[in-house]
């Protein structure tokens, strides 16, 4: 069961034309994947002795759930509509740091757990 809402991840993601997120698209399969992420960041975390609130999983989730929708859908960096041309945000070979989602869930993540899985630094975790 899901720890966050589509709403909640909707106010994330924002509207307007700048965030590049039309609205309508279904969040359920990102809210999914993230779900299922946590899930393992909770487990290890709490292997740590250093267990997370409700409240930080479901933030936590929330971010993360934005980041992947961001990976399937970029984000602009800049855009000129008349001359058709587009830049967009972050580098696929940064993980979870490559959007400001994906870095904010990890900086939620006091545990470590997050950034450990992420990297796939499966020593650390």
């Amino acid at each position: 069961m899901s720890r966050t809402t589509t709403t909640a991840v909707k106010n994330v993601l924002g509207s307007s034309p700048q965030f590049n997120y039309d609205g309508s698209t279904d969040l359920t399969p990102f809210i999914d994947t993230a779900n299922a992420i946590v899930s393992r960041v909770d487990t290890c975390a709490v292997n740590r002795g250093r267990a997370l609130s409700a409240a930080e999983l479901e933030l936590i989730e929330r971010w993360l759930a934005a980041h992947c929708y961001a990976q399937m859908d970029m984000l602009y960096q800049s855009k000129n509509t008349k001359g058709a041309s587009a830049s967009f945000q972050g580098q696929t070979g940064l993980h979870l740091e490559s959007t400001r989602y994906g870095q904010m869930a990890m900086d939620i993540d006091w545990s470590g757990c997050l950034c450990a899985i992420s990297k796939r630094e499966f020593a650390r975790i």
